[in-house]
């Protein structure tokens, strides 16, 4: 693969007579525009770990831009392809996105990239912000309905509809941007959504990012429908989730979607606090 133009990645896989494999959810991507966009999202020089590079369409854009990439790939044949395309340019490691250590492929910080495996996308975006300390900046492909709740507005009433877990968890340490959507056509094989480009910048916490926040999040928005009392009353007694909601100023009769990082935050230290 030369580093100097874009090749078409249905090229590169008819040199190896390789192909998409299903099981790691491929989608190669093709339109050159699409690639040279996400490439200029970086700095030159800037260190970037790219998961899920496939035949190295975007590595060889990300080289070009003058960036140094290190190519995390779960598939052993799309290693043998990197390693016979690109030979010492390109660093490729095996292992699986899902559970990501950034300390242990490179040394942080770093800026991340990729095409999330669709079927994986939540266990990534999950590592994300446990690892959002180590980076510098992701710029990642998703499923156009994960990224609008990626970067949902709760205080815009259309788009605070798309809250959810990913929301909150994510908002809380990153600075969330919908750069641009990416058609189906633009892959082979068209998957049957329309993909989108979002931009993850890393904040100092808006609340502690813990395990307890987490765990919260998710209870309250397992039934997004039902109010706080009901949604949490697994994780306490009834006697330490009203004195969690009294210390909070949470009316326990709100929904989770009703609640800011904020308010989410202020919850979990009046429960934390009571369980000491």
């Amino acid at each position: 693969m030369s580093f100097e133009e874009f090749e078409d990645p249905r090229a590169v896989l008819k040199r190896y007579d390789a192909r998409a494999d299903k099981r790691f959810s491929q989608n190669f991507l093709i339109r050159e525009s699409v690639v040279r966009r996400i490439a200029d999202a970086f700095e030159p020089g800037q260190s970037v770990l790219e998961i899920g590079p496939g035949v190295g369409t975007l590595s060889a854009a990300l080289l070009r831009r003058g960036c140094r990439v290190t190519a995390l790939e779960a598939d052993p044949r799309m290693r043998e392809i990197l390693a016979a395309e690109f030979g010492d340019a390109l660093t490729v490691i095996a292992g699986d996105a899902a559970k990501l250590d950034v300390a242990a492929l490179v040394k942080p910080p770093t800026a991340l990239a990729g095409n999330l495996p669709y079927a994986i996308t939540g266990q990534i975006v999950r590592r994300l912000v446990d690892e959002q300390d180590k980076l510098e900046r992701c710029v990642i492909m998703v499923q156009r309905e994960v990224a609008e709740r990626l970067v949902a507005d709760p205080d815009d009433k259309k788009s605070a509809k798309k809250m959810g877990i990913a929301s909150i968890l994510v908002q809380n340490v990153f600075d969330t941007e919908l750069l641009f959507e990416v058609p189906p056509s633009s892959f082979v094989p068209a998957p049957k959504v329309t993909s989108a480009i979002v931009s993850l910048r890393p904040r100092t916490p808006r609340v502690p990012n813990t395990e307890s926040l987490s765990t919260i999040v998710r209870a309250a928005y397992a039934q997004r429908r039902k109010t706080l009392r009901n949604t949490l009353k697994t994780l306490a007694d009834t006697d330490a989730l009203d004195h969690g909601f009294q210390a909070s100023g949470i009316d326990p009769k709100r929904r989770a979607e009703t609640l800011s990082i904020e308010e989410f935050g202020a919850l979990d230290a009046a429960l934390t606090l009571n369980k000491q």
